[in-house]
C-alpha cells in the first residue's frame, strides 16, 4: 500500500507580509539536494502544466525536476 506524504509550505504573495500556508501531496518524501548551474535543463514536454507552474528546471539522476513557482501555483483559483 502507498502512503503519499504530504509537504507543509509557506509563502508570500508579497515581501514582509503575514506567511500563507499550503500543502502539496507528494508521492515520496522530499530530499535536500545540492544543485549547481550544470544541472540546469528545460522543462519536461509533457503537456504545458509545467510551462505554467515551474520557475526552474534541473537534472538529477538523468530525470528532469521542475522546480514549483509557489506563488504562482498558490495564487492560482483551482481549475
Amino acid at each position: 500500500s502507498h502512503t503519499p506524504f504530504l509537504a507543509v509550505v509557506a509563502y508570500q504573495k508579497v515581501r514582509g507580509e503575514y506567511p500563507q500556508f499550503a500543502a502539496l501531496m507528494l508521492a515520496t518524501p522530499p530530499q535536500q539536494l545540492q544543485v549547481s548551474d550544470e544541472q540546469a535543463c528545460p522543462l519536461p514536454v509533457q503537456g504545458n502544466a509545467w510551462q505554467d507552474l515551474a520557475i526552474a528546471c534541473f537534472e538529477y539522476q538523468g530525470e528532469p525536476i521542475p522546480v514549483l513557482n509557489l506563488n504562482l501555483l498558490f495564487g492560482r483559483a483551482p481549475r
